[in-house]
């Protein structure tokens, strides 16, 4: 069991936090909680990580609480793990790869279910990404053995609301980048909260006879903040897709596999388009010691994005865009038709340090919105890479991990920073053998738009100039947890 305390941030406010994560592990059953105290400056406890208002909110405060609970190990013919779910692959990637629920935490905690069995010549396995909300990930994936060696899978994937990845903390249907009042189920209107005494001054002052039949006219055309936002009640923006891999083990070091997938999408400003599908004509999986090497040849149609629930795909389903809500979805109509490399490697150097990286080569078809023709002959890369060292290495040291990734921009390596953009590190440093520091920082970019950044970030303005000299803005939000913890050893 451990412990700690530390600080966070929720609604631009620093708080205090002290934790308690006891663990239970029974056999290959293992279950673990994280019950945690918010406190602010003043000393007093943030309750929305204690609402027991309603049954909804009764269930999500308590789901918080549960760190994980798993069944074994990914490689077992039978797994499941409930909680946070990192580096999630959907057979060979085309749809789902290296997906995570867990990039914004402890900011925002996601509770994901993760399940594989394998019954020799069938095989399933589903991915669930939250139980708190609307997941933004839904996957299904069945496999049979059609002969020695010889492997098929078919797979379906869903985010069945993408609107839902905007935090709405007091559940009120007001996402909190276009409330007023986040932490206030009862009021999002700052100009709607001072309705009452604008009414007695129109009564006093405007009405001759105190009638208020036109005071909502009037009121409407004051020049104070009218929160413009419709809410999103029942409309649901969901996007899917769905695949089929064929795969043969040449060797027990080699694979050869081909896939497709189809996204089943549409434009939220157009009923003329629609997702279109890509595929992999041959791919290869080679692993030898401390080398793991893919590679594959990708083609694609119009209206299509291989790996579309990547690492960055919670911060990236929907974003705010000049007062518009954008999705990941609507953007992948910006690209056409496109041929290219994926590789993706992961190499061990000793007991010193791990290395994973994966870079993207696509050329091919690309525009800047619907409205424009598409660009022949532009390039489309994405890269990401992981760095860990190896604890054993370096005395004291726990954990330290470097992470970055960008994806779909004409140069990855220019490392311009745009709203595809991520980096972040995690460091623990072992204190003594019952303490240990914890330093992380996520850090992901949205549009430049100051009134529509999220207030349970920290943000600052960061201006860079792209290929033809035009400085463009982006904000980055930024996580960080500081934390010290405690180990209570029997």
């Amino acid at each position: 069991m451990s412990g700690g305390f530390g600080s966070t941030t929720i609604g631009g406010e620093i708080f205090n936090q002290i934790s308690l994560r006891p663990e239970f592990p029974i056999g290959r059953f293992g279950i673990g909680f994280d019950i945690f105290l918010n406190i602010d400056s003043d000393g007093n406890l943030y309750k929305g990580d204690w609402n027991f208002n309603d049954f909804k909110s009764s269930a999500r405060s308590i789901l918080d609480k549960v760190r994980y609970i798993r069944w074994s190990n990914p490689q077992d013919s039978f797994y499941f793990r409930f909680g946070n779910l990192n580096d999630v692959n959907l057979g060979m990637g085309i749809l789902v790869m290296n997906y995570t629920n867990a990039l914004q935490y402890p900011s925002i905690r996601k509770i994901g279910f993760n399940a594989k069995a394998d019954f020799g010549t069938l095989g399933i396995e589903t991915i669930v990404s939250d139980f708190k909300y609307k997941p933004g990930l839904l996957g299904l994936r069945l496999t049979y053995k059609i002969l020695p060696g010889l492997n098929m899978g078919l797979s379906y994937t869903e985010d069945v609301n993408q609107f839902s990845g905007l935090s709405d903390r007091d559940g009120d249907n007001y996402p909190d980048v276009f409330d007023h009042f986040p932490n206030e189920s009862e009021q999002f209107d700052e100009a709607q909260a001072q309705s009452d005494d604008w009414q007695n001054f129109y009564i006093n002052n405007i009405s001759s006879t105190g009638d208020t039949t036109l005071f909502g006219e009037w009121f409407k055309r004051l020049p104070l903040n009218h929160n413009k936002y419709s809410p999103i009640k029942s409309e649901n923006n969901e996007v899917a897709g769905y695949g089929v891999d064929f795969s043969f083990n040449l060797t027990n070091r080699l694979l050869i596999y081909t896939q497709a997938a189809k996204l089943i999408a549409q434009h939220s400003d157009s009923t003329s388009y629609s997702g279109g599908y890509g595929y992999v004509p041959i791919g290869l999986k080679y692993s030898w010691g401390p080398l793991s090497l893919l590679a594959e040849y990708r083609i694609n149609s119009e209206h299509f994005l291989f790996n579309y629930w990547d690492k960055s795909y919670e911060v990236n389903r929907v974003i705010v865009n000049n007062q518009k809500l954008t999705t990941k979805e609507d953007r992948i109509f910006n690209y056409g038709k496109m041929k290219g490399l994926f590789i993706q490697s992961k190499l061990r150097f000793g007991n010193l340090l791990e290395l994973k990286t994966n870079y993207t080569d696509m050329k091919g078809e690309v525009r800047e919105n619907i409205n424009d023709l598409f660009s022949p002959t532009e390039e489309n890369k994405s890269f990401s890479s992981t760095l860990s060292l190896k604890s054993s290495f370096i005395p004291k040291l726990n954990k330290a991990e470097l992470f970055y990734q960008q994806t779909n921009i004409p140069n990855p390596f220019d490392f311009e920073l745009t709203e595809t953009s991520i980096y972040g590190y995690n460091l623990e440093l072992k204190i003594s053998d019952d303490m240990i520091l914890v330093y992380r920082s996520i850090t992901s970019f949205i549009p430049p738009e100051e009134e529509f950044v999220p207030e349970d970030v920290l943000a600052r303005d960061i201006e860079f100039s792209d290929n033809e000299g035009i400085f463009t803005k982006v904000k980055p939000v930024n996580i960080i947890q500081l934390q010290t913890q405690f180990l209570f050893n029997p």
